[in-house]
């Protein structure tokens, strides 16, 4: 007989054969898609092989079923005609319910037969449902697959949609902006303060009445010469 947890496992089968497509396939590559198709291959492969086995488990337990009800009419008729206590009913109605009574056994197998093939044929419904969706979703991958050449078509790559070339465009030829900080507790650099000037005039005399030699010696006191003493007498 069919166990209701073989039931529930193939329910469980059915609910993971869930496949969805990219919106944008030419973005994610070609692998990207061939997986895609291998697994749609690979779950109609499976809903193929449980349509096998409830197919062959339909065809067998429906023989069962009638090699049953055969049995337990010839075994009633049988009942009514030899069994003493059976043929003293007083109708043919009461002579039927009185067989049956003895038959107890099988008409139980009769009526669990009935359940498991209910329960079968509701599976094979399932099953044929799924594998017409998954034969949409195979099509559909097909319609992908030829827009995608299309796209190549017109100059597109494999790999990369629209929105990442100006992406990749705009990273590689626009220059970044500028970033200017409006923080204003940033330190400000003291000024330096200028080299102190000598405001004494006989230096400057000495600095010219002196040789050349003497000059040349001591070129450090160039450094602190300053031209506005010269000029402010005049």
């Amino acid at each position: 007989m069919i166990e209701q947890s073989w039931i529930d496992n193939i329910f469980k089968d059915l609910q993971s054969m869930d496949i969805n497509l990219d919106t944008d396939p030419l973005a994610f590559g070609p692998d990207r898609l061939n997986s895609k198709v291998a697994e749609v291959r690979k779950h109609l492969s499976r809903t193929e092989n449980l349509f096998l086995e409830i197919s062959h488990n339909l065809q067998k337990f429906k023989r069962d079923l009638l090699l049953a009800k055969t049995d337990f009419s010839i075994e009633k008729t049988r009942l009514m005609s030899e069994d003493p206590y059976i043929r003293s009913g007083r109708s043919q109605p009461e002579r039927e319910v009185l067989a049956e009574q003895r038959l107890v056994d099988k008409t139980r197998a009769i009526n669990s037969l009935d359940i498991t093939i209910q329960d079968l044929e509701a599976i094979d419904k399932v099953v044929k449902a799924k594998r017409a969706d998954l034969k949409d979703i195979q099509n559909r991958l097909k319609d992908q697959l030829k827009l995608c050449q299309e796209q190549i078509g017109l100059g597109q790559r494999w790999g990369k949609s629209d929105i990442k070339i100006l992406q990749e465009f705009n990273d590689r030829y626009e220059t970044p902006p500028m970033v200017v900080s409006n923080d204003v507790s940033l330190p400000v650099p003291e000024p330096k303060p200028l080299p102190a000037s000598t405001n004494d005039v006989n230096d400057i005399d000495n600095f010219f009445n002196a040789p050349i030699e003497e000059a040349i010696k001591q070129p450090h006191k160039v450094q602190d010469l300053d031209l506005d003493d010269l000029f402010k007498d005049l």
